[in-house]
């Protein structure tokens, strides 16, 4: 059998991020989704998923709310699930005007698409 290089791509990037999202390695998926992007390649909506959720689960909200802000930016619909983290976050941390942003969002989201 040949031996064939398996090149980077999106589902590897993707899939070792969860990896390091469930083994509370929040700043190792963090490099690898900057690696990813300087790669040319664009994080999907598993991508953004799997690191606001590695991000939420080290209190890291700064991180959170600015990869939220990649995935809409991107025009990426967020299933309500991402929204519980964020909220989670927010108000954990007392960001009430955060809170207010999120709530907006996630109605417009709703208006558009239905919920998710």
């Amino acid at each position: 059998m040949a031996n064939e290089d398996v090149l980077p791509n999106i589902i590897t990037h993707t899939a070792a991020i969860g990896a390091c999202e469930k083994g509370d390695k929040w700043q190792r998926a963090l490099t690898i989704f900057r690696h990813m992007q300087e790669s040319s390649l664009q994080p999907n909506l598993i991508t953004f998923s799997a690191m606001i959720l590695a991000c939420s689960k080290a209190s890291k909200w700064q991180c959170t709310l600015q990869l939220f802000q990649g995935l809409t930016e991107a025009a990426m619909t967020a299933p309500t699930t991402i929204y519980s983290y964020l909220f989670m976050d927010v108000e954990q941390f007392g960001l009430v005007d955060h809170e207010v942003a999120l709530h907006q969002a996630l109605v417009r989201q709703c208006g558009e698409s239905g919920p998710s």
